[in-house]
């Protein structure tokens, strides 16, 4: 801190800054004369808070960190805490955030990038995919503290002390998701190498199905409510169906029309086909890269790869009226109101059709 004159008045060091900070490169700083408080931002993504005369220190803010090129790709909510949220990134940290306290409650190390982490349903374990198609030095393998863990590692955390339950490597490409199922039975791997792999929760999370490989890699997927299903997304916009036990590829799609899925957040099937604009020469179509539907199941998020994103309701007596109105104001053509009907229920559904046959 200097005068007027560049003399030399404090002089505070980074280093002795607790919580410590990431880095210890400084971004940017603050200096507020009425209060004499310094505030001062690091690249680790930490503010931090100075008194002028006794340099006491306080932590403000903390985040996710990293260069350029590290992103956070891996969040999932509590599944009964509505304020409790987990995310992981490129930065090779795991982080629990408060969002009604707008504070970091706990962070760790995880020793390699990773972008997919999911709860267990009881909210007792964190699942984590390791890996983000960088090349790192050392050895292939390794754990939490050598800070060497490869692309393709499945850690599976305690949630309240973020310690180590269980470590496994199954697959040599970087996992894309990851997902417990409904009943914590089961825990899904999507990896870059096209392969779902199902653990068993109750045997210590054994290797027990490695499903058929898609020729391209897997993107997202999601287990059926009972368990026994699960449906995929590929990079090369395909849907496939599997047998959790076998992990045959089930070759009749048609067969799973009436499945209800535990979630949703694979962005093609017959649910979300509304949230694709139409195909023009004029404007190309965006690519729908991510969804995810609400626990309550009335609401739907998407986001696109020209980072659009947006909150559709899914359905509702409102949804009936604003198809209803949009038939009358338009003169919509029949197949259009086959098409607008699939997100309704049944009864929704009826009444549809009912007001249509009413008015041919």
């Amino acid at each position: 801190m200097w005068d007027g004159r560049l003399g030399l008045l404090k002089c505070f060091d980074m280093s002795e800054a607790r919580p410590s900070a990431r880095s210890l490169c400084v971004r940017s700083v603050c200096y507020d004369p009425r209060r004499e408080l310094i505030l001062v931002g690091m690249r680790g993504s930490e503010l931090y808070e100075f008194t002028r005369e006794t340099k006491a220190c306080r932590q403000l803010l903390q985040g996710h960190t990293g260069s350029a090129e590290c992103e956070v790709w891996g969040m999932a909510p509590h599944p009964t805490n509505p304020d409790i949220l987990a995310t992981t990134g490129d930065d090779e940290t795991i982080r629990i955030w408060d969002t009604k306290k707008h504070r970091l409650l706990r962070t760790a190390e995880l020793g390699g990038p990773s972008r997919a982490v999911c709860w267990s349903q009881d909210g007792s374990m964190l699942a984590l995919g390791i890996g983000a198609g960088q090349k790192k030095k050392g050895k292939s393998g390794g754990n939490q503290k050598s800070g060497q863990v490869a692309d393709g590692v499945l850690l599976v955390i305690k949630a309240d002390t973020l310690d180590i339950i269980h470590e496994a490597r199954d697959t040599m490409e970087w996992i894309s998701d990851i997902k417990f199922d409904l009943q914590t039975k089961w825990c899904g791997v999507a990896s870059m190498d096209g392969v779902l792999y199902i653990y068993d929760v109750e045997k210590k999370f054994q290797l027990t199905t490695r499903c058929a490989p898609s020729v391209s890699y897997l993107s997202h997927f999601d287990f059926s409510d009972d368990g026994m299903r699960v449906h995929a997304a590929t990079g090369n916009q395909e849907l496939l169906f599997y047998d959790t036990a076998t992990g045959d590829l089930i070759q009749t799609p048609s067969a799973m029309k009436n499945i209800d899925w535990d979630t949703w957040t694979i962005p093609i099937g017959w649910p979300v086909q509304g949230l694709w604009p139409e195909p023009s020469d004029a404007v190309s179509v965006a690519l729908l890269t991510s969804c995810h539907r609400s626990n309550s199941k009335a609401l739907i998020a998407a986001a696109d790869e020209f980072g659009g994103e947006w909150f559709v309701v899914v359905c509702g007596c409102l949804c009936v009226v604003c198809v209803l109105f949009m038939c009358w104001f338009c003169s919509c053509s029949f197949v259009a109101v086959v098409v607008l009907a699939g997100c309704l229920n049944l009864i929704q559904l009826l009444l549809f059709l009912l007001y249509f046959w009413l008015h041919l």
